[in-house]
């Protein structure tokens, strides 16, 4: 596994969030909707339908639509992951995060970045989830070194990881088994 294995499986895990099938509600009447999605003629204000997240975050943004119940990340979710995950889950302990977290913070943080200069209480808000996410990460990085590095791991661990997570653990634990068969090599090269 190499470094490009790690951005393609971030890219992947992307493309997956962006194309799954979600819920929304329209906001108003929605005259011609056209989807590849099977989706098409007038949508009336009120009405429930399925489309792919990419196009119901537009519809969203357009203020023609919300999406039903809640899929987006926001910043009190964000505060509970943190602290189950540098609180609760001390050691190699390793907490379950939502199915795709990391493509819902990326866009959380992305939304937070873009409102800044027009909403002064979110620039506090971008920088106190930019800090938790940052906690996250390098908490949840640690764990992952050092369950790549441990001999006593379980199926149960493993799938705590996101898909993003597990290729780096599959690349670190490789890159460590490989340098300790090195050192532990029974013969000396001179």
């Amino acid at each position: 596994m190499t470094q490009r294995d790690s951005v393609k499986a971030i890219s992947d895990a992307d493309s997956v969030y962006e194309n799954l099938i979600v819920t929304v509600v329209a906001s108003r009447n929605i005259p011609d909707l056209i989807v590849d999605d099977g989706i098409e003629g007038q949508i009336d204000a009120g009405q429930k339908f399925e489309t792919r997240h990419w196009i119901a975050s537009q519809l969203v943004d357009a203020g023609l639509a919300q999406f039903e119940g809640t899929i987006e990340l926001d910043f009190s979710t964000l505060y509970k992951i943190h602290w189950k995950e540098t609180k609760l889950q001390t050691g190699r302990k390793i907490s379950a995060i939502p199915e795709h977290f990391y493509p819902k913070l990326r866009r959380y943080l992305q939304s937070l970045k873009q409102h800044i200069s027009t909403e002064a209480a979110r620039s506090n808000e971008y920088h106190n989830a930019q800090r938790l996410a940052r906690d996250i990460l390098n908490c949840r990085l640690k764990k992952t070194v050092s369950l790549a590095a441990s001999t006593s791991l379980t199926g149960e661990m493993l799938q705590k990881f996101s898909a993003e997570e597990r290729v780096l653990f599959d690349n670190l634990q490789a890159t460590i088994s490989k340098w300790k068969s090195n050192i532990l090599a029974s013969s000396v090269r001179n």
